[in-house]
């Protein structure tokens, strides 16, 4: 069954996925006419005898839809999967955050470093320049 092989194709690929997505990327193998023709194709996957090859996993707070987990490399710790996933844009986000935040003060401390140096090298040459004067 075509169908099922490319979206087992793109879970093994890509890991766990709405029917959306699962729609969009495996179009590209074999068409399907709506999400709900992914779902049906999916619940086949999960009532399949004699074990499912595929999993719905619960709908993670924040998010629209569940995904689909295939099960091809043993049963899933739905937990783990769903800490991991959940936590892991958000914390690749606030890595990036903090690291521009870093860079943006290090280039401030620089130009303030240099700005002092500036006003130093001038209070110098504004004395010179009383001294001659005056």
């Amino acid at each position: 069954d075509l169908p099922a092989l490319a979206l087992l194709c793109e879970l093994l690929v890509r890991g766990p996925q709405t029917p959306g997505e699962l729609r969009g990327r495996a179009s590209r193998m074999t068409p399907f006419e709506s999400v709900g023709s992914v779902e049906q194709v999916m619940n086949s996957l999960m009532t399949r005898q004699p074990e499912p090859l595929v999993v719905l996993l619960p709908r993670q707070p924040g998010r629209k839809e569940s995904r689909y987990a295939h099960l091809l490399c043993g049963e899933i710790k739905v937990e783990e999967i769903t800490q991991s996933t959940a936590s892991a844009p958000v914390q690749e986000k606030a890595r990036l955050v903090i690291q521009t935040e870093n860079e943006r003060m290090d280039k401030l401390e620089s130009e303030l470093e240099k700005l002092r140096q500036e006003m130093i090298a001038l209070q110098a040459q504004l004395a010179e320049l009383r001294k001659l004067i005056g």
